[in-house]
């Protein structure tokens, strides 16, 4: 013989169970979403708006800039909060004749050659002083690798590939060292 409740506890037991189904939901509803902290690093302008994207994972910031013009620059904002650990640079161009970043006064310029077999060019510029030549070793150098990307010959002009830049891990990014990067491709 099957259990039955009085008409007046059936009510309540299934207004129980429908209130509580409405709590856990409410409850459900109410919980907070884990918080994504701001980006470490926004575009704040370039002559190529719509030819910079910017992805972040953790503390590592991608930064792609396609340039149909050849020619640009770009001012970037860093926010003081989260650090920044490695920023690399994908610059879709067919030749890097030049490549500068900027920050506080200083500058760091990349200079692919167009020939095989030429070594890249670097400098850096401090604040009020001259620009001085760097060399591999130097821990402001700017590793450069070019990247085919459909496994192509890696021969300047680029048809379908990019320049891959890491940023020196001594550039300070944080505390609103906001930059500048600007680049002219050989065959604009």
């Amino acid at each position: 013989m099957p259990f039955h409740l009085p008409h007046n506890q059936r009510f309540r037991a299934t207004s129980g169970a429908l209130a509580f189904a409405l709590l856990t939901l409410l409850v459900a509803g109410c919980e907070t979403t884990p918080k994504v902290p701001p980006p470490a690093i926004t575009l704040a302008s370039s002559t190529e708006p719509d030819g910079i994207h910017i992805t972040q994972s953790g503390s590592n910031v991608l930064i792609v800039v396609q340039s149909a013009r050849g020619i640009g620059n770009a001012w970037f904002e860093v926010a003081k909060k989260p650090p920044v650990r490695e920023v690399r640079l994908r610059l879709h161009l067919r030749g890097l004749e030049e490549f500068r970043f900027s920050q506080g006064g200083s500058e760091l310029r990349v200079s692919v050659p167009s020939q095989p077999g030429q070594p890249v060019h670097e400098s850096v510029q401090r604040a009020g002083q001259f620009a001085q030549a760097l060399a591999p070793a130097d821990p402001l150098w700017i590793p450069v690798q070019i990247v085919q990307a459909d496994g192509a010959v890696k021969a300047i002009p680029l048809q379908s590939g990019w320049f891959e830049l890491t940023l020196p891990a001594l550039i300070p990014f944080g505390d609103g060292n906001d930059f500048r990067l600007s680049w002219v491709d050989y065959f604009r």
